[in-house]
């Protein structure tokens, strides 16, 4: 059953709870429909800006985000209209022989480059952070909004502020957004794309695009573009020409790549158009390890090659500053602060640091935040 819906924040009677609404909106954005709906009461209302702050913040960029992902939303219908694939399934339809994936329920794909773990318990005191437990199967994962990268087949408890929830891209994903969100841009095919690449392995991706009103698309009129990743003998990314009928997407096209996965080697970036070099604007993405490359305008009949010229994944989380980061803005004792710091700080061996880590005095998930933080990667 592909199509449902729920009414964010509840439907009727009830009472108001800010944070869980906020978390229930941010499943919301990854259902097969979204909408904020409620009866008809004075107190009832689901504008983000009836509710504090904080929560109205996050709201406001989650519905933004669903408008960004319209191109990857549409192109998976598409697909699902075709192949009979719905937009969720569980993960067990991909990982069969996998006793993890009938496991964990809550856990669910999301079309065919994304993974979600939606957050259904409040956050910890102290630690200002809610948790989930999730199984990664085996590869590279990328969360797509903290930017830490994870190595898979495993089962790990993962720490989130209010801000986000675990979505998670593999490596080899390629994810079709745009920045045009408001309403009337959202009502045409996009003149720009947002278009992010994750390392680790080839992959590829179809654009799929049509009128957006009538049923043509039942007669194969639409316009597709292909996306293929390959990192064979360098890392390179291709957008081809796009196929089909042009008339139903713009002339031109700008774009904006990030390739996720690297460590700083922008240098190294080449953009060919039609075999050809052409100017594009290069910078770095720290927090994400992105080489982002920004591409002005150009025919959508041409073919763009975006390549990393001796460059290989394999980026690193920066482990010390992201526990920082989190230590920051725990309410917890200062001296407690200053000893984990210095503990992790340290160039001992990572089995050390965990050792004694875990033969603190400390809160158990306070523990679980930093260990989430050093044990993401262990390849």
């Amino acid at each position: 059953y592909g199509w449902w819906s729920h009414d964010i924040g509840g439907h009727m009677l009830g009472y108001k709870d800010d944070e869980m609404t906020v978390r229930w909106v941010q499943l919301g954005i990854y259902s097969p429909i979204m909408r904020l709906h409620s009866s008809s009461s004075e107190f009832n209302g689901k504008e983000p800006w009836r509710y504090k702050k904080e929560a109205e913040m996050v709201m406001d960029h989650m519905l933004r985000e669903r408008h960004r992902m319209i191109p990857y939303l549409y192109a998976m219908n598409y697909r699902s209209y075709c192949e009979n694939k719905p937009l969720i399934s569980p993960m067990y339809y991909n990982w069969q022989e996998c006793n993890e994936a009938y496991e964990k329920k809550n856990q669910y794909l999301f079309g065919t480059s994304l993974m979600v773990a939606p957050i259904t318990a409040p956050r910890i005191e102290k630690i200002n952070m809610a948790k989930v437990q999730v199984w990664l199967p085996k590869g590279r994962w990328y969360d797509i909004y903290t930017g830490m990268i994870y190595d898979g087949d495993r089962i790990l408890d993962l720490y989130r502020g209010i801000e986000s929830i675990p979505v998670f891209a593999s490596a080899g994903s390629i994810l079709a957004f745009t920045d045009e969100i408001s309403a009337v841009q959202a009502q045409k095919n996009p003149n720009s794309l947002h278009l992010m690449v994750y390392a680790g392995q080839n992959g590829e991706f179809e654009l799929y695009e049509d009128d957006n009103v009538s049923c043509a698309y039942e007669e194969r009129i639409c316009c597709t573009t292909k996306m293929v990743y390959c990192e064979d003998e360098k890392p390179i990314f291709t957008i081809y020409p796009s196929a089909g009928n042009r008339d139903l997407i713009p002339q031109k096209r700008s774009y904006t790549v990030e390739m996720t996965g690297f460590e700083n080697s922008g240098e190294t970036v080449v953009v060919r158009k039609n075999g050809v070099g052409t100017d594009a604007q290069i910078s770095y993405d720290r927090w994400k390890k992105a080489i982002v490359v920004e591409i002005p305008e150009t025919e959508t009949d041409a073919m763009i090659e975006v390549s990393l010229e001796h460059t290989a994944s394999g980026a690193r989380n920066d482990v010390v500053e992201r526990c920082f980061d989190f230590l920051n803005q725990a309410e917890i004792e200062f001296v407690q602060k200053d000893r984990l710091y210095e503990l992790i700080r340290s160039e001992r061996p990572a089995a050390g640091i965990l050792s004694e880590l875990f033969a603190m005095d400390i809160s158990r998930d306070l523990r679980g935040v930093l260990v989430e933080i050093l044990t993401a990667q262990i390849v």
